[in-house]
């Protein structure tokens, strides 16, 4: 037992003493207040010291896909009674099949998820665990999130104006003997070799139209 003895000029009439205290086991205190008069009071109160508070929110689980289970969890410690809140941890629903207040919980997740239980006791000290539930797929693989719901995965990025046949390497001259069925011969003339260009675009036209231009001027110099 501890005594905490107050005198008269610790405190006065209707005033709140405070002693502080940290027991470690279940400890009784007697207070005693002795008044100016030589009045003495006794009072007694008795402190019980909770078992350290902990949770165990089960082992972790594996399951097939569609299957359900229930976690039951196992509390050591703190007073009764005992209030229950299961999370999960993610984005994901969890696929909760029972409230998430109580303390035994059915689920059917799609995907491997982690469950968070909080539990507080009667006089508000709590404990945390966490418990994973694994879902394999009919590949018997782990479901993951990402699986479950992420984004599909772009195709890579390909540029349409790349030749993709690395093998085409092969570049005719166009001053070459063989020629070309786009090149006309004028050598009678006298003047060189000169192409037909094909009409795809604003540059070619341009193109076209330089060279047209540059065939008149050598004509008209002839002409001279």
């Amino acid at each position: 037992m501890t005594i905490l003895t107050y005198t008269p000029s610790s405190f006065q009439a209707n005033q709140i003493q405070t002693a502080m205290a940290s027991p470690v086991r279940d400890t009784s205190y007697r207070v005693t207040v002795t008044d100016s008069k030589g009045t003495v009071k006794v009072a007694f109160v008795k402190v019980k010291v909770a078992a350290a508070f902990s949770v165990l929110a089960g082992v972790d689980r594996t399951i097939s896909l569609g299957q359900q289970l229930t976690l039951k969890p196992t509390i050591t410690g703190g007073l009764a009674p005992y209030t229950y809140s299961w999370q999960v941890q993610g984005t994901g629903d969890g696929g909760f099949l029972t409230a998430k207040n109580i303390p035994a919980i059915t689920v059917a997740p799609t995907e491997t998820t982690t469950y968070v239980l909080t539990v507080t006791d009667s006089i508000g000290s709590t404990a945390v665990d966490a418990v994973v539930v694994t879902v394999l797929g009919d590949n018997g693989n782990p479901i993951t999130p990402d699986d479950a719901g992420g984004e599909p995965t772009d195709p890579p990025d390909t540029d349409p104006g790349t030749d993709t046949d690395p093998g085409d390497t092969d570049h005719e001259d166009p001053a070459g003997d063989d020629g070309d069925q786009n090149a006309v011969d004028d050598s009678d003339s006298g003047s060189p070799l000169r192409w037909r260009l094909p009409i795809c675009g604003a540059g070619a036209n341009l193109t076209l139209v330089m060279a047209g231009l540059l065939m008149l001027a050598v004509m008209k110099r002839r002409e001279w």
